[in-house]
């Protein structure tokens, strides 16, 4: 059992540029925004807006201690394969491998994150302990598994003001991180090894940092209307060079939205366009950096929609007075070119507070 819990965190365990894929890098990433394309830079609702657009918590109207706050995503391979994982005997060389071969060519993705916090207008603080694992088998003849892994904790706060009439939104947000990280390939002698969870202690590179975002929104009308707005945003400035962890990118986030009323409906519609300089320079794609969102919301029920990297997403909220569950699907491009290689994922959140 033990074994197949360090095999399942190493396939499977928000926040990295993996070698085995060309998944964009992320630290923290939103229920919420992923289920309207992730176009979130002109959004503001929760303690997840610190790693969007801190402007955004001059948006927020209402307070909350968000006292358990879980999120668990996983892709469609893993959910496929989640009987092989515990029908396996992961001490048999034998049997690894047979699983190893079942899985070739197919990346297995699983993410976690913790993020308690406080959060209302104008200011928010947590703490966040994010994972993600994707993992990929290759050759037939010698099975072995390449994997990428980011596992970040740490501290974040954020404050905002508006100016100009409440026309211009600033904010700003701290991250104090500490970062491990593994790119490597394990046979399946490793794998099957009594030393294995030794292996992959000796594997992770660790490294600290401090980070800054900082963002405007300005609202071209008024809040209390059909709000029409823009909104720009600069992630992770500071100690990009993470140790020997991997690094972050510094880089140049764009958006619009619009928020009208249908009656007793309220709903918005965003664009991101992500990394505007190309920080991240593993591909030049710009479809694959376009991500567009709508959502709808009702009393305590919110619907939402989105295109991220060209693919189709999907989800909706309940927001109860001590319960909030959020769930997103969405596909991740991990190709050089939105359209090349898709990777469908579910994740679901669940905030307990008050």
């Amino acid at each position: 059992m033990k074994k197949l819990i360090i095999l399942l965190t190493i396939l499977i365990l928000p926040s990295a540029l993996f070698a085995a894929s060309l998944e964009y890098p992320s630290i923290v990433r939103s229920t919420k925004a992923l289920g309207m394309g992730d176009a979130y830079y002109a959004m503001g609702e929760d303690q997840y807006t610190m790693f969007y657009n801190p402007a955004g918590l001059a948006r927020i109207d209402k307070s909350r201690w968000s006292i358990l706050n879980l999120q668990i995503g996983a892709n469609e391979n893993i959910q496929d394969n989640k009987n092989a994982y515990s029908d396996t005997d992961w001490d048999d060389e034998a049997e690894v491998a047979d699983f190893l071969r079942d899985i070739i060519g197919d990346y297995q993705n699983f993410n976690g994150t913790f993020f308690p916090a406080y959060y209302r207008k104008n200011f928010s603080l947590g703490v966040f302990a994010s994972a993600q694992v994707t993992g990929i088998a290759r050759n037939k003849v010698f099975p072995e598994l390449d994997t990428d892994a980011v596992i970040d904790y740490g501290v974040i706060g954020g404050i905002s003001r508006s100016f100009m009439n409440d026309r211009l939104d600033v904010g700003a947000s701290v991250i104090l991180m500490n970062r491990q990280s593994l790119s490597e390939t394990y046979s399946v002698a490793d794998i099957a090894s009594d030393d294995f969870d030794e292996i992959i202690e000796d594997d992770l590179e660790e490294g600290t940092g401090i980070l800054a975002n900082v963002g405007v929104i300005y609202n071209i009308t008024p809040k209390d209307t059909a709000n029409l707005r823009v909104g720009a945003a600069v992630n992770n400035i500071g100690t990009t060079g993470m140790g020997d962890a991997k690094d972050l990118e510094t880089t140049l986030n764009l958006s619009v939205a619009y928020s009208p009323k249908f009656g007793p409906i309220s709903t918005d519609f965003a664009a991101d366009f992500r990394d505007v300089f190309q920080a991240n320079e593993q591909d030049s794609d710009i479809a694959k950096r376009v991500n567009l969102g709508a959502q709808a919301k009702w009393k305590a029920l919110a619907l939402r929609t989105g295109l991220h990297q060209g693919y189709f997403t999907a989800g909706f909220g309940v927001d109860l007075r001590y319960v909030t569950l959020d769930y997103a699907y969405y596909q991740e491009e991990l190709g050089a070119y939105a359209g090349q290689l898709e990777d469908e994922r579910h994740v679901i959140t669940l905030s307990l507070g008050f």
